[in-house]
Formats: structure tokens, C-alpha cells, sequence
């Protein structure tokens, strides 16, 4: 049998065959998820997005960096991703140092208007140097891993091309890809670093790859101010987990000091105090205190923190600067902590397991739920115990993704968008297991088996005893319970065309079911309230239908639940409350909904919602009332408990606080903008 060995050319011949052909195919596996996405479905676009794209203008214009002119924003304020940005100037703009988010983006858009200079001004001349350089770390990932063979290589790289997390970010232009692109480029870094100390290569090489570590590590910085955490936690475990790195990690700590130095500078300045960021940190904290339902029904939205910081503290919105409303967001953190530490400790831990062990959750792609994180946690096992760079990489992967998760559960937690620096950490481990099987099947074909020897086999021995105390640990019931987050009841909003099914259908009967009186009615209110003829069925309920009213249906974790219809007058304020509930208040299930009742002359007009919840054993009756007569008043209702979990609301506003109407254009038209007409604020 021919042997791939250096002195046989035709093996030479066969090897560079291979190596191209997995090129190829890694390759393909990019374009096909990548150009897919760019010719089939527009940029994600983020709101802030135009922020960035303000600050690299304003440089142009010679403002310092992280300004920002506020007018020409709300000039741009609903542009898409791919229309161009309007840089004009006009008397009477305003500018101010952006403080909310860290301001490196900016940094970024400023390159990529130089560098791009040849193609419209889009978010796609940020969005083209992410796919270039999203090229690029599938050929260095291939490239990476061929070291341990071909099957690795192609395997890890398509891991990567494959994702949707990265696909995803890669287009979108926005900073979730950039951070990703710190935390892959600075551990593939240190392990090429220990790769090329062990193959005796010029110093020279290895101080350039030093130093271009600290650049990155430092620029992660100015990207996201996380980075002043994870940086040294990485540099520090690097020095502990390998003697072969000690020597070289004294250049990448200088230049991350200096680049962080430049942060903390910008941050102390802005804020008249000793600061490493300026971004919003007591907000998140606090918001993230609401992402599963709770006794105190916060909520998971930062509208809902700006809106209860006004009416309760007198804060106003600063589109620039956060500082104030950070400041009360952490007296209130502060204040329940006091009050129920419990609380904040139970939400913390619950949110660090989902993050950790439920792999941000995508429901839509299990397999990146669960079975990569095994695949990586079988890839830090082969690492413990074959040594070298697999056990570097295995290590060093492992470290940053329970680093990264656990510190953004503190104050968030992982979701799609964030899990980019996770999700790469799971392929480092999977690519460290199928090169930890391939050797396996290398040696039993060779018959060379490994020696199980002490020193190597001890380290495996640890990693197994502590994963099965750790697993054993998680499937103990009362666990389990603490972990698992309050049930969460969903409210599905059907679209238009869903209104010509079964469920119009349904409508339509207990229409022509009514009682003669009645009926004749209800078609004479019909008829007044429709105007406009629109294309389909003469049917006087029809276009009734289609004109004023919308059908939705919502579903308990056990999957009961129902279905109802209510007025488009009053589409946001029906919505929003239904939904906030139960996603807020804990316990909280609906078991009938009812708005326009064909037989109820009395809510024909919308103004009326009838609620029935299924029995809370999470609260008590008077809790929840209060909670829900809370929050429906919030959205214009006025909301009576009736006992026995039953309510009857009566719409008494068609505008939405003062707070809501400034915020309306930032968060989805909730309140500026109804059915496309302008409302006003509420009295």
C-alpha cells in the first residue's frame, strides 16, 4: 500500500490534491450560506446601527471620536440597511459624545468608508470587508486544524461555514461579528504562537504574532468593554496552562495595557470620574432581572426601564448619554437587593445555566443546542489527554466559553445575537474531537496504542469525575426546579391572510347563528364601520373583517389555549398588554380572551376586553391582581378584577404616555405610529 510519506512524489502529488480539495469544499460550504443570505434576504438591520455610521461622519468633519450629531441621526433615523446614509449638515445641528454603547464600531465604519470607498454608502461597505474577512477565517480555520489532518480541517471549517450565528453576523453591520472576530482571532492566535515556539521558528515571527494579539485584544476594548474581563482572564490562564507561552505573553499584556489605557482615558474624561466604559451596565442588570416571569412583573424591555425611570424618578430619555438612568436603574438593583437578594441570585443562576448548558436555545437548529456542546466537552477530554496544541486549544476553548457565559449572565445573558464568541468556542472543542478520534483510528490501524500512562491519563480521570458529579448534581429534582425558569405562555398574532381560514370561518358562523334581531344589527354596524371596498367577496362581514378587526391566538405550555378577535384600533394596546403579562408576571396563563363578541353589542366597538387566567400557583390572588391592573392601565385600560382570575377592561385612551410617544420612533412604532396615522400623547 503507498504510503504518504515526503519522499514519494506521487503521495506529494495526492497530498496537495487533498488539501486542495478540502479547500474547495470548505469554500463551498461558505459561499452556499453566505451568498444565500445576501441575495435572498436584506441585512439585519439594528437601530443604533446609524449611530456608528454617525461617528465615522462626524471624524470626517473633524469632531472628536464617539460624537455624534443628533439631528442628522433623526434625520437618518429610518433609513434601511441598504439605503445611503444622508451626511448633510444643517443650521442648527447639535453634537455630543455618545456614551451609551463603547464606540469602537464607529472606528470601523470610518475604515470601511475609506477602504470601500467605491461602492454606494450602505451599511454594505461594513457588511463587504465582514464577508471578506468571514472568507478569510474559514481558509485560517482549514488551515489551522489541517495540522491534525484532513478530516479535522474540512470538518471544523464547515462547523463554521455552516452556522447560522456566524452567517448571520457576518451580515449584519454591527458589533456582535467584531466581538466574535476578537474572541476567535486571539485564542487561534496563542495556540499558533505555542505551534511555532515548539517548532523552534524565528523569534522575530513570534513577537510579530505577540503583538498583533494585543493589538486585537485591545481593540476588543474599544468594541465591547467585556474585553477588559476577558483579556487578562485569557492571557493569565494562557501563562498557567502552558510554560511554552510564559515568555511570549509579556507583549500582547503591554499593548492591550496601552489600547485600554486609551479607553479608560475617553471614559474617565467623559464621566468626570475614574471609569474604564461609559456604556450602560445597571440598565441591562436590571433589565435582565425580567427575562423569565417574575413576581414583581419587570420586563425584559428596555422601553419599559425608560418609561418607569420618567414616571417614577423624572429621567428623561438622553439619546447620547445614559448615565442618569444607569445610575437609577442601579439604586433600584440596589434596593432589591436589600429587599430580596434571593431574588437577584435565583435570576442570575438561572440565566448562567440556560446560557451555559442551554447554548442560547435556538429552537430552530438543536443541534447547535446540545450536541456540539457534548461534541466540545468530548473535545476537552481528547485535549487533557493527548497533550500538546489539541490540549491548548481544548483548554483554552473550554475556559472562554464558560468565562464568556458566565460573565454576560451577571449582568444579560447569551441569546443568538451574543453567542458568537461562544458557538466558536464549542467548534474549537468539536475540531480538537475529531482530531482526537481520527488519531484513535490512526493508531488502531497502526497498532500503535497510546500508553496509558499516569501523567496523562490523570488530567482525563479529573475531567470525568467532575462531569459526572456536575451531571448527577443537574438531575436531582429540587435541581432542577431552581434552575428551571417560571413557564412562559406564548401569544401567537396571526397574519391578514390567516383571517380567510378556519377561523373566519368560525366567525362567519356564529355570525349567521345569532338570533335575527341581533344579526341584522351587527350587519347594519357592519356596513356603517366599513369604508372602503376592498377586492374580494361583496360579503358585508368580509369586509368588515378584513378592514377593522385582526384575529389572534394564544397557547399555554401545555397547550391549551384559544383564539380571539379584537379591533385594529386598538392593535398595540390589545397586544402589548396581553403579551407583557404573561411574559412578566409569574404563573401567569390565559384561559379565555374575549374583545369583539358578535353577541355583545357592547364590544363592537373594541373598547372592551374580557381575560380569564388559568389558576396561578406561583402567586396569590391579590398579587396577580394587582399586577395585572398594573400593567393593563400602563397601555390605556382600565382593568377591574372580577375574583376567580377573571377581569373585565375597558379602553379608555387612544394616545400613549409622553415617555412612550418620544420613544415610539426608537422601538418599533409602538405608540408614535398606528395603522400608519399619527396618535397623540394620552392627558
Amino acid at each position: 500500500m503507498m504510503q504518504f510519506d515526503a519522499t514519494n512524489p506521487n503521495a506529494q502529488a495526492w497530498r496537495k490534491f487533498f488539501f486542495a480539495l478540502g479547500l474547495v469544499i470548505v469554500l463551498a460550504g461558505w459561499a452556499g450560506t453566505r451568498v444565500y443570505l445576501i441575495f435572498n434576504f436584506e441585512p439585519m438591520h439594528h437601530a443604533m446601527t446609524k449611530v456608528f455610521k454617525d461617528i465615522a461622519v462626524s471624524l470626517d468633519e473633524g469632531h472628536k471620536f464617539g460624537e455624534v450629531n443628533e439631528m442628522r441621526l433623526m434625520r437618518n433615523l429610518d433609513f434601511s440597511s441598504k439605503e445611503v446614509y444622508k451626511t448633510d449638515r444643517q443650521p442648527g445641528d447639535k453634537y455630543c459624545a455618545f456614551k451609551t454603547l463603547d464606540p469602537g464600531l464607529g472606528g470601523i465604519y470610518a475604515a470601511a468608508n475609506k477602504i470601500m470607498f467605491f461602492i454606494p454608502d450602505t451599511e454594505m461597505r461594513i457588511i463587504s470587508i465582514q464577508l471578506f474577512l468571514d472568507a478569510l477565517l474559514v481558509i485560517f480555520f482549514y488551515l489551522t486544524f489541517y495540522r491534525w489532518g484532513w478530516i479535522p480541517a474540512v470538518f471544523g471549517a464547515l462547523l463554521y461555514a455552516s452556522h447560522s450565528v456566524f452567517a448571520l453576523s457576518a451580515d449584519a453591520a454591527w458589533y456582535h461579528f467584531w466581538d466574535g472576530l476578537v474572541a476567535t482571532l486571539s485564542v487561534l492566535l496563542l495556540l499558533w504562537i505555542y505551534r511555532l515556539q515548539k517548532d523552534d521558528r524565528p523569534k522575530a515571527m513570534l513577537i510579530t504574532l505577540a503583538i498583533l494579539l494585543g493589538l486585537i485584544l485591545g481593540a476588543g476594548v474599544w468594541i465591547r468593554s467585556s474585553w477588559f474581563i476577558f483579556a487578562p482572564i485569557m492571557l493569565g490562564a494562557s501563562a498557567i496552562f502552558s510554560k511554552t507561552l510564559r515568555p511570549w505573553l509579556i507583549y500582547p499584556a503591554v499593548i492591550y495595557v496601552l489600547f485600554a489605557g486609551g479607553m479608560v482615558m475617553r471614559a474617565t474624561q467623559l464621566s468626570g470620574h475614574l471609569a474604564y466604559s461609559t456604556r450602560m451596565s445597571w440598565h441591562t442588570a436590571f433589565q435582565a432581572l425580567g427575562h423569565y416571569p417574575n413576581q414583581y412583573a419587570l420586563e425584559d424591555d428596555d422601553l419599559y426601564l425608560f418609561e418607569r425611570s420618567h414616571q417614577e424618578d423624572h429621567i428623561n430619555y438622553n439619546f447620547c448619554d445614559y448615565s442618569q438612568e444607569d445610575q437609577v436603574m442601579k439604586q433600584k438593583y440596589q434596593a432589591l437587593w436589600h429587599d430580596n437578594p434571593g431574588y437577584i441570585v435565583h435570576s442570575i443562576a438561572q440565566r448562567m445555566f440556560a446560557s451555559i448548558f442551554g447554548n442560547f436555545s435556538d429552537q430552530n437548529f438543536v443541534f447547535w443546542d446540545h450536541y456540539i456542546l457534548f461534541a466540545a466537552w468530548a473535545g476537552l477530554m481528547f485535549g487533557l489527554w493527548l497533550g500538546g496544541d489539541m490540549q491548548v486549544l481544548a483548554l483554552l476553548a473550554a475556559m472562554m466559553y464558560v468565562l464568556i457565559n458566565t460573565a454576560y449572565s451577571f449582568v444579560y445573558y447569551i441569546h443568538r445575537e451574543y453567542s458568537y464568541p461562544t458557538q466558536m468556542m464549542n467548534i474549537f472543542g468539536s475540531a480538537v474531537a475529531v482530531a482526537g478520534l481520527c488519531e484513535l483510528v490512526r493508531r488502531a490501524i497502526r497498532r500503535d496504542w497510546p500508553k496509558w500512562d499516569k501523567d496523562k491519563i490523570q488530567p482525563v480521570n479529573i475531567g470525568l469525575l467532575f462531569s459526572a458529579i456536575v451531571a448527577v448534581v443537574l438531575f436531582f429534582p429540587p435541581v432542577q426546579q431552581y434552575f428551571t425558569p417560571n413557564p412562559v405562555i406564548t401569544v401567537r398574532w396571526d397574519t391578514p391572510p390567516v383571517i380567510m381560514g378556519k377561523a373566519f370561518m368560525k366567525l362567519h358562523e356564529r355570525i349567521d347563528a345569532l338570533p335575527p334581531a341581533v344579526h341584522a344589527r351587527l350587519i347594519a354596524f357592519m356596513k356603517s364601520h366599513t369604508e372602503n371596498h376592498i377586492s374580494g367577496p361583496d360579503d358585508p362581514v368580509y369586509q368588515y373583517v378584513i378592514q377593522n378587526l385582526r384575529e389572534a391566538s394564544f397557547t399555554n405550555l401545555d397547550g391549551s389555549g384559544g383564539e380571539f378577535w379584537f379591533n385594529r384600533k386598538v392593535d398595540s394596546d390589545t397586544y402589548e398588554p396581553l403579551a407583557r403579562a404573561s411574559q412578566s408576571i409569574a404563573g401567569v396563563g390565559y384561559a379565555e380572551i374575549s374583545s369583539f363578541d358578535v353577541a355583545d353589542p357592547a364590544t363592537w366597538e373594541g373598547k372592551q376586553l374580557r381575560i380569564k387566567l388559568v389558576p396561578n400557583t406561583l402567586l396569590s390572588a391579590q398579587r396577580v391582581d394587582e399586577l395585572m391592573i398594573k400593567k393593563f392601565d400602563h397601555w390605556n385600560w382600565d382593568l377591574r378584577a372580577l375574583g376567580n382570575g377573571e377581569y373585565i377592561g375597558a379602553h379608555v385612551h387612544d394616545g400613549c404616555s409622553e415617555t412612550r410617544l418620544q420613544l415610539a420612533r426608537y422601538f418599533n412604532h409602538q405608540c408614535g405610529e398606528l395603522n400608519g396615522q399619527p396618535i397623540q400623547s394620552q392627558p
